[in-house]
């Protein structure tokens, strides 16, 4: 992106997944930028099934293009799911990193297959690594 239309139309692109991130979750949520083209959500007082939904509305927003300088652009995500089983405290490792340490325990049905389509992976936060 950066080296085809510039780090100006990069900034706006990610401006603008980040204000569609934003029309996803409910106030009681968290919104992070990572770093780079990495997004981390929080969800408040949710489970597996809801984080699930959660992903497929996102994947489904981010299906559409975004305008940027001129441009229709089409961007895609892969989302990894780590669930917190209650107790005391949250795992010293990320949730991202145990996302991608673990194996996954439940994928969609188009995950399954090698393709370009977004995906999304859920892993249990008692995995160890």
């Amino acid at each position: 992106m950066n080296d085809s239309l510039g780090h100006d139309a990069g900034d706006k692109l990610l401006g603008e997944v980040a204000a569609g991130l934003a029309t996803v979750v409910r106030p009681s949520d968290t919104v992070a930028r990572l770093g780079g083209d990495e997004f981390a959500v929080l969800l408040e007082d949710s489970d597996e099934d809801a984080a699930v939904t959660f992903a497929e509305r996102l994947l489904a927003h981010l299906d559409e293009p975004i305008g940027v300088g001129g441009h229709q652009l089409l961007v895609g995500g892969s989302i990894g799911i780590a669930v917190h089983h209650g107790g005391e405290g949250v795992p010293r490792t990320s949730s991202a990193t145990l996302t991608w340490r673990c194996t996954p325990r439940r994928t969609p049905a188009a995950a399954a297959t090698p393709s370009s389509r977004p995906t999304w992976h859920v892993s249990s936060a008692r995995c160890s690594g």
